[in-house]
């Protein structure tokens, strides 16, 4: 009897010579649906990874060109607004002492104009179109601010001026 008879009637006795040893099955090739399956599921994976590059890569390019930084921590290096560039002074100022500059100048009021990266808010007193039309120039605000505490600003000023 052979091997293949003895396991049809269950008298396969595995300890005689007669048997021989496992050989091993060879690896075939992936067909065409297996071809498909492997580059669908890579297609969809580096579609994911795109996606997820994007949604951070678009951020954080976004604050690079319009506050000079990546970070996410303290005021940035600039502001750019209304296609003007404007950097920082040295010390921050109380809300009091922006709204007597502004005062001064013969303007009142403070326009939240963006977040800075780290979250907080920069605000400026923009000029109507009426106003820049009068002045003949197309300069939204001579500063910005940025709030870096409760009662504390930082000043931005125009770069290049007007």
């Amino acid at each position: 009897m052979d091997v293949h008879g003895a396991r049809l009637n269950g008298s396969l006795d595995l300890s005689s010579s007669e048997t021989k040893p496992c050989q091993a099955q060879s690896v075939q090739p992936l067909g065409m649906q297996g071809r498909t399956l492997l580059l669908t599921s890579s297609a969809l994976a580096a579609c994911i990874v795109a996606a997820v590059l994007l949604a951070v890569g678009i951020p954080a390019m976004q604050n690079r060109l319009t506050y000079g930084t990546f970070s996410t921590q303290g005021p940035p290096p600039r502001v750019d607004y209304c296609g003007r560039r404007y950097y920082p002074g040295s010390s921050a100022e109380s809300r009091g002492s922006v709204d007597a500059f502004l005062a001064k100048n013969g303007a009142s009021g403070l326009t939240r104009i963006g977040t800075t990266p780290s979250g907080m808010p920069v605000v400026a007193n923009v000029m109507s179109p009426a106003a820049r039309a009068a002045y003949h120039t197309n300069v939204c605000t001579m500063g910005v601010w940025v709030q870096t505490g409760p009662d504390s600003y930082l000043p931005y000023g125009l770069s290049g001026g007007p």
